[in-house]
């Protein structure tokens, strides 16, 4: 929700002609929880996305910058699973995004909230 107060607020600063401008990262991968989490998993996917690397980022950022938009973002986003036809179910395509394998793995309860904690 931060994040969102903040765009907000770059919006609104461009709006009444001041600089600013709010880059949504996806999962940098080399530091923080994510770099905790993802111990020797490389490739290790994140709701639909992989880890960024620090390098990508700082290429990327030139072009981020220099855009006209206030707010920008950035990640990698996870290829779709070999053997994928394009016919999938909405079920099927929600499951794909969010890195679930078998829905018996998981409580048909369980709020998004708690599928956080989850990952």
């Amino acid at each position: 929700m931060a994040n969102s107060i903040m765009e907000r607020l770059i919006e609104d600063r461009i709006r009444n002609g001041y600089p600013g401008k709010a880059i949504q990262w996806g999962a940098v991968g080399e530091v923080g929880l994510v770099a905790d989490m993802a111990e020797d998993k490389i490739d290790m996917e994140i709701g639909g996305t992989l880890q960024q690397r620090i390098s990508s980022c700082l290429y990327e950022l030139d072009t981020l910058l220099t855009t006209p938009e206030p707010v920008v973002s950035s990640m990698v986003v996870a290829e779709k699973r070999a053997g994928r036809s394009g016919n999938e179910s909405i079920l099927e395509t929600v499951m794909n995004i969010m890195g679930i394998r078998d829905l018996k793995s998981i409580s048909l309860g369980t709020t998004l909230s708690e599928w956080e904690w989850i990952l």
